[in-house]
């Protein structure tokens, strides 16, 4: 619900313009060097490796933590020094469209947030060794804490007309993670030294480098993906960057509270399955998140409008920002359901050291989304970022399906879903072509899904599984 305020407020006090177009911006500026690597180095390499380490030997589980700390801590502070140097071409390179007020602030940004890498850095690390004591604290607030960070920021930022103070309440964010984070590592028997134990290290660290040196590749491609993205909505569209955050806030959330659970649990679980089992868990998962992915994108498709005004339509958020969101969230979301699968699926196949398939989906995704992007882009201006973004999900989705295998039931309750899905756009493009009430279209979709569920007895048998998944909090 946090991440829900901040969005709003953000929206709602600094709308499409210059404040919120800069932030975005340095947000990616930010993430671009090392997000990727980090989240693939510590899920796709250290945390398989780890959980078999420590309880076969806890020796050089300690170890192999105490130098990926160091390793990613160094690499962080270079990066951020980049950052702080280099913020203004940076900037300039990401969004060639940017006049000059808005790189000086964006490049401002930038030198804020750059103090705060190495806390976030190390804090999926600490997050990890949560995750494999079976609590997972951390994993489970952080967003929170961050999302509160940047409430505070903006409301500051508004309050005071000091744009920076956003960047600000990230950084006390992740200073405050990074300091929890260590205490409870710590608290789980780690220790940071890395004196004296390189040997019992060294072969670990041989070990991630193999499962991630595939999977490195992947954050490389994304990074390709996400600066040539930022480029062109520099270009097409003054208000394009902020405007297609604000509408992929809508499918990121569900991204984030549905597919990276059950991908968290894949983690840790299915590296010991055998294949018929790893076939049968991974089926259930698919099936679940289906249910909710596939109606999803019909339902945002078809009131992409009525969804962004009754979300953001307030204080600086005018009839502008809604258009334009709102034309970028109806193509997208014809992709979200592949998200949630693929994000669940490449996680699935990392678990069980198939990264090298990953690597092909992510490739293949990534690819047609910038194809579509730099082909597409100066005929069809900021509707074809929406597209890209759609044939992304739709390939990366599709592929991951492919590749993790079905069991006849989840392939037949797939053809199932999308049969819905059509049924309920054409019946609500019919009834709209009479009513274009905001209540009348909420009206038509909880009934209609409400009825689906309960006449498909496949349907229904899916949902219940669902609900025995939520009370066992797997």
């Amino acid at each position: 619900m946090l991440g829900v305020l901040r969005e709003l407020l953000s929206a709602w006090l600094f709308g499409t313009g210059l404040v919120a177009n800069s932030y975005r911006l340095s947000q990616s500026a930010y993430l671009i060097p090392l997000h990727g690597f980090v989240s693939d180095a510590v899920n796709g390499g250290f945390s398989p490796r780890f959980s078999v380490l420590k309880s076969t030997d806890p020796i050089k589980a300690r170890a192999l933590f105490a130098w990926l700390h160091l390793i990613l801590l160094v690499l962080s502070i270079v990066v951020a020094a980049f950052l702080v140097v280099f913020s203004t071409q940076w900037a300039r390179f990401l969004a060639p469209g940017f006049g000059p007020s808005a790189i000086a602030l964006s490049s401002d940004f930038i030198r804020v947030l750059a103090i705060s890498l190495p806390s976030y850095a190390v804090v999926s690390l600490y997050s990890a060794v949560d995750l494999s004591a079976g609590s997972g604290a951390i994993s489970a607030a952080r967003a929170s804490i961050q999302s509160l960070g940047l409430i505070i920021g903006t409301l500051l930022a508004w309050l005071m007309g000091q744009p920076l103070f956003i960047a600000g309440g990230f950084v006390v964010a992740y200073f405050l993670l990074s300091f929890w984070g260590a205490r409870v590592a710590l608290g789980h028997g780690m220790s940071f030294s890395v004196f004296d134990c390189f040997n019992n290290a060294r072969s670990e660290l041989i070990d991630v480098w193999r499962s991630f040196r595939t999977l490195i590749w992947i954050p490389v491609l994304l990074q390709v993906h996400q600066t040539i993205e930022r480029q062109v909505a520099s270009i097409v569209h003054p208000d394009a960057i902020s405007a297609l955050d604000y509408a992929r806030f809508v499918s990121d959330t569900l991204v984030v509270l549905v597919a990276v659970p059950f991908a968290t649990a894949g983690l840790s679980t299915m590296a010991r399955m055998s294949d018929a089992e790893f076939i049968a868990g991974a089926s259930r998962s698919f099936r679940v998140l289906l249910l909710i992915g596939v109606p999803v994108s019909a339902i945002f498709f078809q009131g992409s409008e009525f969804i962004v005004r009754l979300l953001f339509q307030r204080g600086a958020f005018g009839e502008g920002s809604v258009l334009i969101t709102s034309d970028l969230m109806a193509a997208l979301s014809v992709g979200v359901w592949g998200q949630l699968i693929g994000y669940a699926g490449g996680r699935f196949l990392s678990a069980r050291a198939r990264n090298a398939e990953v690597l092909v989906i992510t490739a293949i995704s990534v690819f047609a989304n910038i194809a579509v992007n730099l082909s597409l882009a100066r005929e069809f201006g900021v509707a074809t970022m929406g597209v890209a973004a759609a044939v992304n999900g739709i390939l990366f989705g599709g592929l991951a399906l492919w590749r993790v295998g079905l069991d006849k039931s989840c392939f037949k309750f797939l053809l199932q879903v999308i049969f819905f899905a059509v049924l309920y756009c054409l019946l609500v493009q019919l009834l709209f072509s009479f009513s274009d009430g905001v209540f009348s279209f909420f009206g038509v979709t909880a009934l209609f899904w409400l009825f689906v569920l309960f006449s498909s007895r496949r349907m229904k048998d899916v949902f219940l599984d669902l609900l025995a998944i939520l009370r066992r909090g797997q």
